[in-house]
């Protein structure tokens, strides 16, 4: 893991992520989050943001990000809230003219099944969200 975080008014900016195989960011019960005018280059596990709330992800260069994911956790209202976790104007490593899906899952969801189990359920959820004004070209970023 690169950052790891719990708390609020976080901004991570102005970083280079390269070549990591482990989780770059992993923020937990935070609000007020800015992630902004980064490079990721060749990382395979991206974000999770657990819990979080107003959290934006702007400005920063995906390359060579073809495969890969990011995790979400919460409760499902939290996790589809479009209110919580905001994608826009990011490069994703070659120019686009329509909105970039990001694929992701929410992992943990809680599923009440006390009919079946008795007990809550914590199931993962494929999810997607998108960053709806991609960049066309990356941004010059030192």
């Amino acid at each position: 893991m690169c950052i790891e975080s719990h708390g609020s008014n976080i901004k991570i900016f102005s970083n280079e992520f390269t070549s990591l195989q482990d989780t770059v960011l992993w923020i937990c019960d935070g609000d007020n989050i800015e992630i902004f005018r980064n490079n990721f280059t060749e990382c395979n596990d991206l974000f999770w943001l657990s819990f979080v709330t107003r959290t934006q992800v702007y400005e920063n260069n995906f390359l060579s990000y073809k495969n890969a994911f990011m995790d979400w956790d919460g409760y499902l209202f939290a996790t589809i809230s479009p209110l919580k976790i905001n994608f826009y104007q990011n490069y994703w490593y070659q120019p686009r003219l329509f909105p970039k899906p990001i694929f992701g899952r929410a992992s943990k969801i809680s599923v009440i099944l006390s009919i079946l189990f008795g007990n809550p359920v914590l199931i993962p959820i494929p999810w997607v969200l998108f960053d709806y004004t991609p960049a066309k070209e990356p941004y010059d970023i030192h």
